[in-house]
């Protein structure tokens, strides 16, 4: 009895029970503990000072861990493959809304994940549902997820419709009820998409994003705009005559409830900025106006491709995670080459929509999504003057387009065709099949020919993989120095645990750790065989574990 009562956790030691409850799971699991007894509730206070203390440590220091949700069984149910999608944290949860496929067609479902257990659920919502779209803002509000603005592209056939649609729908969705509501308001501002929201007290604070003023006119825009939930309106708010400018794709970071930062964006692909601007919201000016200011930029180690990375505050750091443009790569090729050439970039502000059916795109084959909520497929059209012979007789094992008879050289089936011009089509058909399948084999003869030589070509060695890094950016001295720091990576090399290269995707700040979900996986190396894909792929950062 003595030995199992030496046993008991509460004869153990505090600093053994904080190594414990250090490994425990920093969301629910963590919870409960602290409901155990007093002392339990002290040590759980404890530990989570401990594990925000190491995890903006390791920040700082540029020592980070990279830990991959691996994707479940595919008879689970799971979310698909998307980027440009909305992402937000709530309580124990990260909630995903919307996004796009490779193929341009968009989401309007709402994923939840449960951090305790790393397991994604599905709720089934009721009420006003939104319209399937992606590139819109998600943010937070006293239990309520409201969802504004957004983009989508039309159906592959569409009917008298545009070639981009933008959203001015403001909806929210309620937590504890599990319902979304479309909110109606007197005032709405233009439509918009690839913009910015932060919560301040009880107003909704949005910048930017790209614009439709008219069915003919896109434009990049640097006007605030701010929702009152009290009022259940929105209003434009002026700002002095300094200002950013026109912008989409940036980052919003809310510093209190009387400023915010942007942060770099881009104008048109390729121009982005790198620049930090602080608007204050104190309303000191004379005029009513919001004040903005421009943040000197200090540092080198800045991200690239600015307009297509998420980043989220840490303290006094903003992170954000880019393709590592300062390790040794491989030398890439010259090409005119343009990101988003199956996902979407918006149109330059010359660009007019052209009435009717939209431009043509190039689908990924294994991606062919045209609908909303779920996979789905689409028939593959026959040609209607191709007879039943033709398309069995051809072999798509072989890649090659169906030989046209009247380019080969003559053969007894082609002249017998031609002396016998006057037989039954059935007989004719037949000879053409033979014709064929003999071309065919000709064709897999020459292979199996030059499969020798292909064998003895020298076999190219693995190129570099084009990992992510991290930025940090040092805002600490924004409100007293007007002043911005890019820290210089603390590491001679990315971790060789780092994940792929990806663009567009999702970055939410948890209990002392970052989710980063979905988004576009590239190689700028391999730009000959360049493919967007559109990834699930679930990665957690956070510090290293302690080893005792």
């Amino acid at each position: 009895m003595s030995d199992l009562e030496d046993c008991l956790l509460d004869r153990l030691p505090d600093e053994v029970l904080e190594f414990i409850l250090c490994n425990v799971s920093p969301y629910l699991d963590l919870q409960n503990c602290a409901l155990v007894c007093k002392r339990w509730r002290e040590l759980v206070r404890t530990v989570r000072r401990r594990i925000k203390y190491n995890f903006h440590q390791a920040i700082v220091d540029f020592n980070i861990r990279w830990t991959e949700i691996p994707e479940v069984h595919h008879y689970v149910l799971t979310i698909a493959k998307r980027h440009s999608h909305s992402a937000c944290c709530y309580d124990n949860s990260m909630y995903i809304f919307g996004g796009c496929t490779s193929t341009s067609s968009t989401y309007n479902d709402l994923w939840k994940l449960d951090l305790t257990r790393r397991h994604w659920v599905r709720p089934l919502t009721m009420g006003t549902y939104p319209t399937p779209k992606a590139c819109a803002s998600m943010v937070c509000y006293k239990g309520k997820l409201i969802l504004y603005g957004g983009w989508s592209f039309p159906s592959p056939y569409p009917l008298h419709q545009e070639a981009y649609t933008l959203f001015n729908e403001l909806h929210e969705y309620c937590i504890e009820t599990n319902r979304w509501t479309a909110i109606n308001t007197v005032t709405s501002p233009p439509s918009v998409a690839g913009h910015s929201a932060t919560i301040h007290g009880s107003k909704m604070v949005v910048f930017g994003g790209m614009r439709k003023n008219s069915p003919s006119n896109f434009e990049r825009s640097n006007r605030v705009w701010v929702y009152d939930f009290e009022e259940n309106d929105w209003y434009h708010q002026p700002t002095s005559e300094v200002k950013p400018k026109p912008r989409f794709g940036h980052t919003q970071i809310k510093l209190s409830e009387t400023h915010l930062l942007i942060i770099g964006g881009g104008r048109q692909f390729p121009v982005v900025f790198d620049d930090v601007w602080l608007l204050d919201m104190s309303n000191e000016n004379p005029k009513g106006e919001w004040v903005w200011s421009q943040i000197e930029v200090i540092g080198k180690y800045l991200p690239n491709k600015a307009w297509c990375n998420s980043s989220v505050k840490v303290g006094q750091y903003v992170v954000t995670f880019a393709e590592n443009i300062h390790a040794t790569a491989l030398p890439i090729p010259k090409k005119n080459f343009k990101l988003g050439s199956s996902i979407w970039v918006p149109p330059r502000e010359d660009e007019v929509p052209i009435e009717g059916p939209a431009p043509k795109r190039n689908p990924v084959a294994r991606d062919r999504d045209v609908n909303v909520n779920g996979r789905r497929g689409v028939f593959q059209r026959r040609n209607a003057s191709s007879s039943s012979e033709e398309s069995d007789v051809e072999n798509p094992a072989l890649g090659q387009p169906r030989p046209n008879i009247s380019n080969l050289n003559p053969r007894p089936g082609v002249s017998a065709i031609a002396q016998n011009a006057g037989r039954p089509a059935a007989q004719l058909n037949r000879l053409r099949n033979r014709e064929r399948q003999l071309e065919i084999l000709r064709r897999q003869e020459e292979k199996f020919k030059n499969k020798g030589q292909i064998a003895k070509q020298p076999v190219e060695t693995p190129k570099s993989r084009n990992t992510m890094a991290m930025y940090v950016l040092d805002i600490s001295e924004v409100l007293s120095h007007k002043r911005a720091t890019w820290l210089p990576p603390k590491v001679s090399a990315e971790p060789h645990h780092a994940p792929e290269s990806t663009v567009l995707y999702s970055l939410v700040l948890g209990m002392s750790e970052l989710i980063m979900f979905g988004g576009v996986e590239k190689d700028d190396q391999e730009l000959n065989n360049y493919e967007n894909t559109a990834c699930s792929h679930l990665r957690i950062i956070s510090a290293p574990k302690d080893i005792i």
